[in-house]
């Protein structure tokens, strides 16, 4: 199970209500939706992986893309800006290409 963003309003709602331990995905080099992936002691590969095909169908600039690159951390490794929807990565837990 996991939940993407569906505008920055709803991606800033996300990140307000993740957990610390929650897994946050987002693409590396493109404005895109936000996924957050609950807590699990182990990275859920599989669920990820799903997670990062919805927020690439729900991003229309990465859609026609044939690979793209996706961030992952955890909630407590990011931080809200002013601008919602807009964070700040503190620290890159993993990278998936799909």
């Amino acid at each position: 199970m996991f939940v993407v963003g569906k505008n920055q309003a709803h991606n800033q709602e996300l990140v307000e209500r993740a957990s610390p331990n929650d897994w946050w995905i987002h693409a590396d080099d493109a404005p895109s939706a936000h996924g957050i992936v609950p807590a699990t002691p182990r990275f859920p590969r599989k669920v990820a992986k799903q997670c990062c095909l919805e927020i690439k169908r729900r991003t229309p600039c990465l859609r026609k893309r044939h690979k793209v690159q996706f961030i992952v951390t955890k909630a407590k490794h990011i931080s809200s800006t002013d601008v919602p929807g807009q964070v700040v990565v503190h620290r890159v837990l993993r990278k998936l290409t799909l």
